[in-house]
């Protein structure tokens, strides 16, 4: 008690101010109404601009569970398409329906690499996922890589960029093929070689997913052309410009071939008659 009479005794003057002072505040906004109304519309502006922080962390905070949503219903559309593209066929043939050749696995990339000459590319989905060797894996932009290896819970995926991968490519107006590799000079290119040379590439043809293979839909978008020269004389090294940004990735899709193992048997057989 005695340390409090201090107190006020050593600071009698400023409690006075500030008691005055509180005064005076209180008597001008009741008695004035144009001060009321402005304190009014600073409260409001405060509160506003609080609330608007508040729902912007909210949706920043919710910003990865929205994004797996739409990933999940562009899987799903994806399947559709390939459902309703089949059926056309189908109907044009008379014949029964059939189901969709390919599913889509929607997955996250959990570790990925662009700097080195051999990258890959670590997903949480596995074989708990019905994920396996050779499925391919693309995203929205387009064709990514395809699994190499995996595990119950996730997989490995060999991606574009590694001096390893080859994805049989073709020019989406003509359908002309090859192979697309990677040099290891720049994660924005790969190399399209074994193009004859009485093909004239132009900058900005789509090149895109040939379906030569068990791996790959035909059709997905792969990049378009950059430049060209002539190798060897007789064939072109087509410059590629990747539609995927590689150091951009967050989710991908993981394609299931349907009819993978069919095709294998029915190959496997024709070959061990040769």
């Amino acid at each position: 008690m005695r340390n409090l009479l201090r107190f006020f005794i050593n600071h009698h003057f400023v409690i006075l101010f500030l008691l005055l002072e509180g005064i005076a505040i209180y008597m001008v906004l009741t008695y004035n109404n144009f001060h009321n109304a402005s304190l009014f519309n600073s409260v409001q502006e405060l509160n506003g601009y609080v609330a608007m922080k508040s729902d912007q962390i909210d949706r920043y905070f919710s910003l990865n569970s929205v994004n797996a949503e739409l990933v999940e219903e562009n899987a799903r559309l994806r399947e559709n398409l390939d459902l309703l593209a089949m059926k056309q066929v189908d109907s044009l043939r008379l014949q029964a329906p059939v189901e969709a050749k390919y599913t889509y696995r929607v997955a996250r990339v959990l570790s990925n690499s662009v700097n080195k000459q051999y990258n890959y590319i670590t997903i949480d989905k596995g074989i708990d996922d019905g994920v396996l060797v050779d499925m391919a894996v693309v995203s929205p932009s387009g064709v990514i890589g395809k699994v190499l290896s995996v595990s119950d819970r996730f997989a490995v995926v060999l991606p574009v960029l590694n001096r390893q991968s080859i994805v049989s490519v073709k020019f989406k107006k003509n359908n002309f093929f090859g192979p697309l590799s990677w040099d290891g000079s720049s994660y924005r290119y790969a190399i399209l070689n074994d193009i004859p040379n009485h093909i004239t590439p132009v900058k900005g043809d789509t090149i895109v997913t040939s379906g030569l293979s068990i791996v790959f839909p035909e059709g997905l978008m792969v990049g378009i052309v950059e430049d060209y020269e002539l190798k060897d004389g007789n064939f072109l090294k087509v410059r590629i410009k990747l539609s995927n940004d590689f150091r951009a990735l967050n989710y991908v899709y993981v394609i299931k071939n349907a009819f993978k193992e069919e095709q294998i048997e029915l190959e496997n057989s024709v070959k061990a008659d040769d």
